[in-house]
Parts: C-alpha cells; sequence; structure tokens
C-alpha cells in the first residue's frame, strides 16, 4: 500500500506540469514517454527482466499507450480536475471486468465502494457538462476504461507487466512523434517539465507500481489511486489558479471519502459486511 501511495504522489504532479507545458497533448504524450522508457530500461536492467512479446502483454501496452494519450490530450480540453476524477472512474471498471472476464467475485465492500465512487463522480460530471467540456470529459472517461486494463494486467494470464509498460511508453512515442515534429518550443523550460514529467511522474511511478501492485488486488491498487485526483487538483489550484466548483469539490468528497474508509476496513482487516 505504501508504495501504491507513492505512486499516487508522483502521478500528482502530471497536471499542474501539462498545464504549463507549451506543446499539445499528443506531443506532451510522446516527449514525456521518451523520458519513461529511458528510466524503465534502467529499472529492467537493474532487475534483469528481458522484455517479453505475446498477446495478452500487447494488450497491455496498448491500454497504458491509450490512457496515456487520451488523459493528456483530455487535461488540454477540461480542467485537470474533470480529467482526473473521470479517469478515476477506473475502479468501476476493474469491479465490473474482474466479475466478468477473471472470475473474481467482488466482495460488498468492493461493490459499495464502487458504487459510492460512481455516484461521486456522476455529481462531479453533471457539473462539468455545464461548463461545456464534454468532448474533454468524454475522452477523459474513456481513458479512466483503459486505466483498469492496466489495473488488471497483473490477472491476464501470460501478460508481463513489466513488459506491458515498456511497449506502452515505445507505443506512446510513435503515436505522438509526429506531433513532436511540429513543436516550436525547445526552451529548456518546456524540455525540463517533459523530463519531470518523464522520469518521475511516469517512469519512477510505474516502478512503484509495478512493485506495489504485486501484494494487492486489482481493486485495491485502484482506489488507492483515486487519491490522485485530489493531490493534482490542489497543486493546479495552488500554482496555476484552476479551481473547482462547490459541486465539483462535493462529489470529489464523496469519491475520496468512500476511498479512505475502504482502505482503513482492509487495513484492519474488515469483514465481507456492506
Amino acid at each position: 500500500m505504501a508504495l501504491i501511495f507513492a505512486t499516487v504522489l508522483c502521478f500528482s504532479i502530471g497536471g499542474l506540469l501539462i498545464k504549463f507545458s507549451p506543446w499539445n497533448g499528443l506531443a506532451i504524450t510522446a516527449g514525456r514517454s521518451f523520458f519513461a522508457v529511458m528510466t524503465y530500461v534502467v529499472y529492467m536492467a537493474v532487475m534483469r527482466h528481458r522484455p517479453v512479446i505475446n498477446v495478452p502483454t500487447l494488450i497491455g501496452a496498448f491500454s497504458v499507450s491509450m490512457d496515456f494519450a487520451l488523459y493528456i490530450q483530455a487535461a488540454k480540453m477540461t480542467t485537470i480536475g474533470n480529467a482526473l476524477v473521470l479517469e478515476n472512474t477506473a475502479p468501476i471498471f476493474v469491479v465490473f471486468f474482474s466479475w466478468l472476464l477473471l472470475k473474481i467475485r467482488p466482495t460488498n465492500a468492493d461493490i459499495a465502494a464502487s458504487i459510492a465512487v460512481f455516484v461521486g463522480v456522476v455529481i462531479f460530471f453533471v457539473d462539468s457538462l455545464s461548463a461545456g467540456n464534454m468532448a474533454g470529459n468524454m475522452l477523459a472517461l474513456a481513458s479512466g476504461f483503459f486505466y483498469s486494463i492496466m489495473m488488471l494486467m497483473k490477472k491476464l494470464k501470460g501478460c508481463d507487466q513489466m513488459s506491458a509498460f515498456f511497449f506502452g511508453f515505445l507505443f506512446t512515442i510513435l503515436l505522438g512523434a509526429g506531433s513532436v515534429a511540429g513543436m516550436t518550443d525547445w526552451s529548456a523550460s518546456a524540455i525540463g517539465g517533459l523530463a519531470l514529467l518523464g522520469i518521475v511522474q511516469v517512469g519512477l511511478a510505474y516502478v512503484l507500481f509495478d512493485i506495489g501492485s504485486q501484494y494487492l488486488k486489482p481493486i485495491e491498487t485502484s482506489l488507492i489511486c483515486t487519491f490522485e485526483p485530489v493531490l493534482s487538483t490542489v497543486l493546479v489550484a495552488l500554482f496555476y489558479g484552476e479551481y473547482m466548483t462547490p459541486v465539483s469539490i462535493a462529489g470529489a468528497v464523496i469519491v475520496f471519502g468512500t476511498i479512505s474508509i475502504y482502505q482503513l476496513r482492509q487495513v484492519r482487516g474488515g469483514t465481507d459486511e456492506t
């Protein structure tokens, strides 16, 4: 759990850096992944882990790439708060796919937490619609779908999660290479922001995620990761001046209050009662 919380801390700097970046969404995605893949190569070398190529691993890699691309594009089109909360509908998808595809029956606590998170997200989403950010919101919701597949990679038979992240970064570089070529701002601040995004917010984050997720259920991992929006939104509010509305805040409070209670139950060894 501590490693996944550390992952969330790394994730949380992303919103602020993305907002300040002069590059477009796809270019940021590719540039960030360029630095991330170099970080991950070092990790794989230290672990003496050779890349594995098979269908489940490539499905995982595709999900990583799509989550990255859709989320960053959404963050450019809507507020960071909207993008983050909607991406973090992932626990709902995780519960559904765990049951449907992996035959992992969710506990009452899993279902109750997912429903509560969904209610909070709906409250947040309804308020966001009035702000005219429909396209960005839909992209963020789609990123949540692929984010959930990423959370389930460890459970896909034959999927090598470390290799999936590695190839996912490469796919993302290829996806945004054309956009990078069209960028004109190659200042030290622009490249430095991308380096920080790639090395810390993605590279280090997914090293921690790869290790920590081995010891938790997919639903536990995905629910802990939903702490990211509140941390990221606070940073954006403090340094970028982009604030959430009162209704959005109410939805976020429901989301994070639910996650807090759920995690306390796990730590205390709660029963399977709602």
